[in-house]
């Protein structure tokens, strides 16, 4: 049987993400976190992760839905505080799947990536990354991961992807593909092998 390709989310699935500065994010503009995650999220995000906003556009479209008084500026630095963390021990955790083909597929923004790319050095060891600013579509979207199994030219039963969010492993469980939801490394390392990959050494 062909060894199957393994799939990573990014955000709060290796490192830190949006979710990550929710709490700070509160405090600092004194609202609830409820009010983070409304206004945070929804169309013009997904705009953003698609190419079609700059982070600035995408903060301003924030500020003006929300009221929030703060700036762009103050909410990228704070988005870049999550962005520098690590999900405990996902780094050496992946470093132990050399044998495989391991894949990054993210929802994320061009600027935040090019962040992300100077603070963490082991993405660079993955094999290959699809993103959805480069391909204009996101996980919400299946056709996403069709085009992601075409472009690796594997079947969707051989790819085994990895995400913290059901919604995710939802489509791409309907798309053919093997899922494992994401809660932490020890979990995952548990349902990795459940699945039959075998670590190295």
């Amino acid at each position: 049987m062909q060894k199957p390709v393994l799939i990573f989310d990014l955000a709060e699935t290796l490192i830190g993400g949006l979710f990550w500065m929710v709490e700070p994010a509160a405090k600092q503009l004194k609202v609830t976190e409820d009010a983070i995650r409304e206004y945070f999220g929804g169309h013009h995000l997904v705009s953003f992760f698609q190419g079609d906003l700059t982070e600035v556009q995408y903060w301003n479209t924030v500020l003006n839905l929300s009221g929030f008084n703060s700036s762009p500026k103050i909410l990228g630095d704070l988005a870049r505080e999550s962005f520098k963390k690590t999900v405990p021990g996902m780094v050496s955790l992946l470093s132990r799947l050399s044998k495989y083909k391991r894949v990054l597929l993210s929802d994320h923004a061009r600027e935040w990536i090019d962040y992300i790319d100077q603070k963490h050095d082991f993405l660079q060891k993955l094999d290959q990354r699809f993103l959805s600013f480069e391909m204009k579509s996101t996980k919400h979207d299946h056709k996403t991961f069709d085009h992601v199994a075409q472009e690796l030219g594997v079947r969707p039963e051989n790819c085994l992807f990895i995400d913290d969010l059901t919604s995710n492993i939802e489509k791409a469980a309907q798309q053919g593909f093997r899922t494992i939801h994401f809660l932490n490394a020890a979990q995952l390392e548990k349902d990795l092998l459940h699945q039959g990959i075998i670590f190295d050494d």
